[in-house]
């Protein structure tokens, strides 16, 4: 902070925030003794903030902020507000009561993404905005009109010179919306209230006044994303925005990724981009996080297409598996694969899942033994790794074994 403070030629600011808090893990990271809310006060003790402020990106926003006013009495919130998101029942209950909260408590309340319109997806990207935007007069003046209208102090614009001031002039046209004003573009916004939040809080829309067809067919590829696959003793979840820091930590380091995944250093950004758009979620790969009931990410699960023939329905899932090393050997990666091969044949249409491990990972092999996989045979030299080619052991597990 006061590297920051040298760079900005100021000696305070006025308002320091705990940034993306999207999980209660990272809450509780942040407000344990010695965490990023002590450093703060610190800082604020030494006159180098006058205020202490928390944010967050995800659709747990809301629930998480109340526990966080609990635990501490913030100057101010931040957090996505937009019709779409609110028509979410959940949301909308957790966001009134924070509201209410905020209010008695005198807490500042500012709003993102009021005027998201969506993921860019395959489309150009006209804006310098990582989502793509309501970019017509009409569309920006009703979406800043919904965010307004509630007990709020204010929100924060897009990012793009071309929006910028059409947001700063709906801004100054404002008018309060009624109740009914608001219900009805609530209401709007049920359509495709499956596809909001990628933990990224994205509203997939075409424009204010209805769904658009594309959004609708996404909602069923998403179903995945609104539940978990529930286990013993792990489940399986979609990836959320607040996993990205931690996957890209898991990433590139050499003891979590074992010898067994030394495919060389990878770029993350690239990681961010694809999130934004689909979540790690596609019909081709998909990634899912490994968690304890209490919410530990404890490792990730992935499973893509393989294609046997031209016809499209000669096709098969392989999946992949990785446990963070102190997680290992207490069952999580058996009971994890188990899972995820049962709820693809389950779901798809599909006869047989695949997983592929290198001849001398044994305890991998076990692992697929224990969870009902049969080994079929020796994938000679088909893996490049490690300056080496690697001969791999191909396991199958097929529909009615």
């Amino acid at each position: 902070m006061r590297r920051s403070l040298q760079r900005l030629r100021l000696d305070h600011v006025d308002l320091y925030q705990i940034h993306a808090i999207t999980s209660m893990v990272e809450l509780d990271a942040a407000t344990r003794t010695g965490g990023a809310l002590d450093a703060i006060r610190a800082a604020q003790q030494a006159g180098l903030t006058k205020h202490i402020g928390i944010t967050g990106h995800g659709a747990d926003s809301p629930a998480i902020f109340l526990e966080a006013l609990r635990r501490f009495d913030f100057d101010s919130v931040l957090f996505p507000l937009n019709f779409v998101q609110v028509a979410d029942p959940r949301y909308r209950e957790n966001t009134d009561e924070l509201l209410r909260q905020c209010q008695a408590r005198d807490v500042g309340v500012m709003i993102i993404k009021a005027i998201t319109k969506g993921p860019w997806g395959g489309r150009p990207q006209t804006h310098t905005t990582w989502y793509e935007p309501f970019d017509r007069m009409e569309d920006i003046q009703r979406a800043v009109n919904f965010a307004l209208s509630f007990p709020v102090t204010g929100l924060c614009t897009a990012g793009d010179t071309t929006v910028l001031p059409l947001m700063l002039k709906a801004c100054q046209n404002f008018t309060p919306q009624s109740a009914a004003e608001r219900e009805a573009l609530i209401h709007m916004g049920r359509p495709v209230r499956a596809v909001v939040c990628r933990g990224a809080c994205q509203p997939v829309i075409d424009d204010c006044h209805s769904a658009s067809k594309r959004s609708r067919q996404r909602v069923k590829r998403v179903r995945l994303e609104l539940s978990m696959i529930q286990g013993n003793f792990i489940c399986l979840r979609p990836v959320k925005q607040a996993d990205l820091s931690l996957l890209e930590a898991w990433q590139n380091d050499v003891e979590i990724q074992s010898e067994y995944n030394a495919f060389g250093l990878k770029r993350f950004d690239n990681q961010e981009r694809a999130f934004a758009e689909h979540g790690f979620l596609t019909d081709q790969l998909s990634t899912l996080m490994i968690v304890t009931p209490a919410g530990e990410p404890v490792g990730t699960m992935s499973f893509h297409q393989v294609h046997y023939g031209p016809n499209g329905g000669s096709l098969a899932y392989n999946i992949g598996l990785n446990i963070v090393p102190t997680h290992r050997g207490k069952g999580y990666g058996t009971e994890a694969q188990r899972l995820l091969a049962d709820y693809l044949l389950r779901t798809y249409p599909i006869a047989r899942v695949e997983a592929s491990t290198d001849v001398t990972n044994l305890p991998e092999q076990r692992s697929l033994d224990k969870a009902g996989f049969r080994r079929e045979g020796v994938l000679r030299s088909a893996q490049w790794r490690s300056g080496a080619w690697h001969d791999m052991v191909l396991y199958s597990k097929v529909r009615g074994e």
